[in-house]
């Protein structure tokens, strides 16, 4: 029977049941729990010795799946059984949870950087740089990285991650974080690389903008201090550990519904069934629809079906969880969406004293991350002045649980910001607002919110 996730039932059994997924979540569940206990460059030093062991051991297990996977596509011989059933299966589980382990290796990166978010926005703008095992040059990638520890400096070996893509290393330093490109032979750099890790390091020292889809983007760090409502997804998911299933109405129009697949007690044999139906009430019980429209998440289960799952975006291992809940949803084990009513952002906007107008289907919608959700608008002395927010922008309510008032506060400090940085632009014809200069906004404290205890 299909589910909500995208997989069946039996493929979902065959997941949480794997052996490859039950060891991973034992071992992304340590590693949380090191990054949380950490107080020193030692300790991370420590923990991505052992993170680059995790990282070895699925990519071996993937690279091996996904080989006999082939030769079974073609009718070929493959004399080891897998342990689903099928090599295709084999290869999908491997793919997710070597997502899953490389996730973690973001929560590193975000500890290591201080929660900047704005410096994984910059070094994520490449592609996926591939499997590291079998890599011709990790061995003295982690020469590289004795040799740094040793003159004194942590250095973060990127390809631990799945943000951080420019670069082989960030080698923290007196002076502050820096890049390292690591070749066996140096002067087989290709110039594109050297041309990409200086860009890069142009816009991280505010001396260029940064390049999102094709336009410039300028960053602004907004004074508004961060609040977020993860105790109500721990209660939700709480629940869900013992039910099956659990909800949580943050407030009227704002509500997160969990389940979870290793739960104490699974509430029917049609669990894809009482999914909908609990999610149905828990939607009429908060209001959320009231006003005709939502907003809603994905199931945070299928982030890991996504090429590029949580690129530049707070990790579930950071959320402050406590590690077992945490490390639950990021194998799978656990899972929520959340959902929020257009009302609910439109009351926060105007109360900052933006109009909206939004650009939504009849239907609900999960946001398509490229396109304009809703304008906002207000007057400014040089007229009437707006930006169009795409899908991406609401990753701050819909995943991370920011407050409503807080993301506007935030939004309307940096259309103040752009106001002054970025001269009068005309209309376009038909349209009745100035559209303002494309900007990043990040909060200034979000150190004080990730990986605190649950």
């Amino acid at each position: 029977m299909a589910t909500p996730l995208g997989w069946t039932e039996a493929e979902l059994s065959a997941v949480c049941q794997h052996g490859l997924q039950r060891e991973a979540f034992v071992r992304v569940r340590t590693r949380i729990q090191q990054l949380c206990a950490a107080r020193n460059w030692r300790d991370l030093f420590e923990m991505q010795v052992e993170l680059l062991g995790d990282v070895l051991w699925v990519q071996e297990y993937k690279s091996r799946a996904r080989r006999n996977d082939a030769r079974s596509q073609r009718g070929k011989r493959v004399d080891e059984q897998p342990e689903s059933g099928s090599w295709q299966l084999e290869n999908r589980i491997a793919t997710r949870v070597e997502r899953q382990i490389r996730s973690v290796g973001d929560c590193l990166a975000w500890r290591a950087l201080g929660c900047r978010r704005y410096v994984f926005w910059v070094l994520s703008r490449n592609v996926n740089p591939g499997s590291m095992y079998g890599k011709a040059g990790l061995e003295e990638e982690a020469r590289r990285v004795e040799q740094h520890w040793s003159s004194g400096h942590f250095a973060l070996m990127n390809d631990l991650t799945q943000s951080l893509r420019i670069g082989d290393l960030i080698v923290f330093t007196r002076d502050g974080p820096m890049l390292d490109e690591v070749k066996t032979n140096p002067s087989r750099t290709l110039p594109e690389q050297k041309q990409r890790i200086q860009r890069a390091l142009q816009v991280l020292n505010r001396q260029a903008p940064l390049d999102v889809g094709g336009r410039p983007h300028e960053h602004f760090e907004a004074a508004t201090q961060l609040k977020t409502r993860h105790k109500d997804l721990l209660t939700a998911l709480q629940i869900a550990k013992k039910d099956g299933i659990g909800s949580s109405v943050i407030r009227q129009g704002w509500a997160v519904a969990a389940a979870s697949i290793v739960a104490d007690r699974i509430p029917t044999d049609s669990s894809a069934e009482e999914w909908l139906l609990r999610r149905g009430h828990l939607i009429a019980r908060s209001g959320v629809a009231a006003s005709g429209h939502m907003l809603q998440s994905m199931w945070s289960w299928r982030v890991w079906d996504a090429n590029d799952p949580l690129v530049s975006c707070v990790p579930f291992g950071a959320f402050p969880l406590g590690p077992d809940f945490a490390a639950e949803l990021t194998c799978g084990f656990s899972m929520y969406q959340s959902c929020m009513s257009t009302k609910l952002i439109d009351d926060a906007l105007r109360a900052h004293g933006f109009d909206t107008e939004w650009h939504l289907a009849p239907a609900n919608d999960e946001p398509d991350p490229s396109a304009v959700v809703v304008s906002v608008s207000r007057n400014a002395p040089d007229g009437r002045r707006g930006i169009g927010l795409p899908g991406r922008d609401f990753n701050d309510l819909l995943y991370e649980f920011v407050e409503p008032d807080r993301y506007a506060s935030a939004l309307r400090e940096m259309f103040d910001w752009s106001l002054r940085h970025f001269p009068r632009q005309l209309p376009r014809l038909g349209e009745l607002s100035r559209e303002l200069g494309h900007t990043t906004m990040t909060y200034s404290n979000e150190r004080a919110v990730w990986f605190r205890k649950g």
